[in-house]
């Protein structure tokens, strides 16, 4: 979950494959795309240079309705499971709240 919602931050298109179930049908593969994403070798500088004063309303739209409110997407919680993946929730969690301050004082200026 951490890592696709790493990836709707930096809106990245996901990944088709197969269904399990029936290969002929494709479906969205948010572990794959991440998987993928992760041995680029900027996956880290995508993550520093995130134009973070820019991001897109759709995609905070996206973390806002599919993220935020989900009561296994909080940092403690997904600490239990790696504090990597700890670490990338609390960067999704603070980009959003940035997003949210950057555009209540934007027209200030």
């Amino acid at each position: 979950m951490t890592l696709h919602a790493v990836c709707v931050m930096l809106d990245r298109k996901v990944e088709k494959t197969p269904k399990k179930d029936n290969p002929k049908v494709m479906e969205d593969n948010w572990w794959f795309t991440a998987q993928k994403f992760m041995n680029e070798k900027n996956f880290i500088d995508c993550l520093i240079n995130i134009d973070k004063d820019n991001i897109p309303e759709h995609v905070i739209e996206k973390i806002r309705s599919q993220f935020l409110n989900d009561p296994e997407f909080k940092p403690l919680r997904v600490s239990k499971a790696s504090l990597a993946a700890k670490g990338l929730c609390e960067w999704v969690i603070k980009l959003e709240q940035y997003h949210s301050i950057v555009i209540y004082i934007r027209p200030k200026k």
